[in-house]
């Protein structure tokens, strides 16, 4: 390939990296997002445990009532969905390492084309 291919080729690869930067800072966000809901989930868990034991002679444990249930729908969606976010982050990795080290090998190529052509006006 030529000088310009190579260059070109470059920039490209450059532009998908990149593109792999900000949707990783997106998913890590979004799992930024998911830590908040299960801190609230938690905090409406306390509440109710709160209130359950204010509560005197309950016929049921705490684990039976709805309050838990909810508590444990919520916890279970959002491990779902934490672990969506993760497997998605894990592949943008696995793409970005690949294209960090396929820049590297262009810029190689690039800078020995251009020692090539150019080496002769020394």
């Amino acid at each position: 390939m030529g000088v310009d291919s190579n260059q070109c080729r470059l920039l490209l690869l450059t532009a998908r990296r990149d593109d792999l930067e900000y949707s990783m800072s997106v998913l890590t966000m979004r799992q930024q997002m998911l830590a908040t809901n299960r801190a609230n989930a938690v905090a409406q868990k306390a509440a109710a445990l709160s209130t359950y034991l204010q509560t005197p002679d309950q016929p049921v444990a705490f684990e039976q009532t709805a309050a838990y249930a909810q508590y444990e729908q919520e916890m279970l969606r959002l491990e779902a969905a934490d672990n969506q976010l993760d497997m998605q982050l894990k592949t943008m990795e696995t793409e970005h390492q690949a294209i960090t080290q396929e820049i590297e090998e262009t810029r190689k190529t690039v800078d020995n084309n251009v020692k090539n052509t150019f080496g002769i006006f020394k």
